[in-house]
């Protein structure tokens, strides 16, 4: 190992029974998106019981939570940010530390991301004296709602930084590699997402007489061939894209043509041109096909955050970091994601880097595994992580490292953690 990671290793042992307790107890205690009221008290009193953390502010963006760590020498400033909020679902795993508040459960590993960062902020609080600039950390809210990193901005949470910002650190729990394996890709990690409404507008009627109505079914189904003509004939193949209708509802009897057909679904892509086309080609379809039915229609895209592009730079110093910690051969190169995350909405200007860092095992009690998202920005264009969620079949959560004693993957993942954040400080 190298000077900065042996001690960042040994602190990181020491705190795997707290990382796990910390976590246990968020998961049983889980909060949506702006009411993390607990969850934010509980992070602000365990950041005043570290030495050497200062600033802590509390309600950023309503329920967020930043705090600094400033080294013995000037230098730049790097973010590291974690998502506190859960999600609207309820949990059937039977786990001891399971959620005590009926539909919602922390089902996303918000719960491990905080624990972690938590643990993180104790690591580099300690090695303060060893690095130059400032650990700038942030506990976002609502990322689960796509909202929570926009309204931390609108707070001003850039001005709480100490200067200007030189790259973030993210940290998301995911489930795609096998344990042990590092992801890491360059270019386009995350997509941007759209979400889009549509309404379809006829005239009701009988069933039994469809030619006195119009009928807004017909179009609808039309115009959801129609849109997926779109991606498969209109969108270069090299683009990736996705347009998927997700919901239709109309109707409200068996024998009855309904005046109206709403339709809603969601647009990712990794090229801002593409977006922008798939937009103008939705309005050009659905005018068209609601023009054959002699429907209306009216078409709302609603922009959700932009896409993840990751530097070169950023992933390499990755890779160096991942290397003592899982070994050269499990550090691979990942694909790209068409899932989303809700926290790059100002993340376009420079290039970041995000590595998926596995943590599963094939214990039962684990279904996750966790991803760590480098990004690097300047301050007008600082993304706050990432965020996506897959709930198992069977509503399992992640338990790594606690229940299983051959699984480590919180504990690799905040060692990880900590020495990218020792390294790009201490160099």
């Amino acid at each position: 190992m190298t000077t900065a990671t042996e001690p960042t290793a040994m602190m990181v042992e020491a705190m795997r029974e707290e990382l796990v307790a910390t976590r246990r107890l968020l998961h049983r205690n889980p909060e949506l998106g702006f009411h993390e009221t607990e969850t934010a008290a509980l992070v602000a009193a365990r950041l005043r019981a570290i030495d050497g953390i200062e600033d802590i502010h509390e309600r950023v963006g309503g329920t967020g939570v930043t705090a600094m760590i400033r080294g013995a020498r000037p230098g730049p400033v790097l973010l590291c940010r974690t998502d506190i909020d859960a999600l609207p679902i309820h949990e059937a795993t039977g786990a001891s530390y399971a959620s005590t508040r009926d539909g919602v459960m922390h089902a996303c590993g918000h719960d491990g991301h905080t624990s972690i960062l938590l643990a993180v902020a104790r690591v580099l609080a300690a090695r303060r004296a060893e690095f130059a600039g400032t650990a700038f950390l942030v506990f976002q809210p609502a990322e689960e709602i796509l909202t929570g990193a926009q309204a931390m901005l609108d707070d001003g949470v850039m001005d709480l930084a100490g200067g200007p910002v030189a790259a973030t650190l993210g940290l998301h729990l995911s489930n795609w590699l096998p344990l042990g394996v590092v992801g890491v890709r360059v270019g386009p990690s995350f997509a941007a997402v759209d979400r889009f409404t549509a309404t379809i507008t006829g005239r009701g009627g009988h069933g039994a007489s469809p030619h006195q109505a119009i009928d807004p079914i017909v179009t609808a189904a039309e115009a959801v061939l129609a849109l997926q003509r779109i991606i498969s004939r209109e969108i270069n193949p090299l683009d990736r894209a996705v347009l998927s209708v997700c919901r239709i509802d109309g109707g409200s009897a068996f024998n009855i043509i309904p005046p109206s057909v709403d339709l809603e679904g969601t647009v990712r892509t990794f090229n801002p041109d593409v977006r922008a086309a798939i937009a103008t080609k939705m309005e050009r379809v659905l005018a068209g096909v609601s023009l054959t039915g002699e429907a209306r229609h009216e078409l709302t895209i609603e922009t959700g955050p932009p896409a993840v592009v990751n530097s070169l730079a950023m992933c390499d110093l990755v890779r160096q970091a991942a290397v003592p910690v899982v070994g050269a051969a499990n550090v691979i190169e990942c694909n790209e994601e068409t899932l989303s995350t809700g926290s790059r909405h100002i993340h376009q200007a420079r290039p970041p880097s995000r590595i998926d860092m596995s943590a599963r095992t094939p214990h039962p009690c684990t279904s996750r595994q966790p991803t760590v998202l480098i990004h690097r920005r300047p301050i007008e264009h600082v993304s706050f992580g990432g965020g996506q969620h897959r709930q198992s079949p069977n509503n399992r959560t992640q338990e790594s490292c606690a229940a299983c004693p051959n699984a480590c993957g919180p504990g690799r993942c905040l060692r990880l953690f900590s020495i990218i954040s020792t390294m790009w400080h201490i160099g």
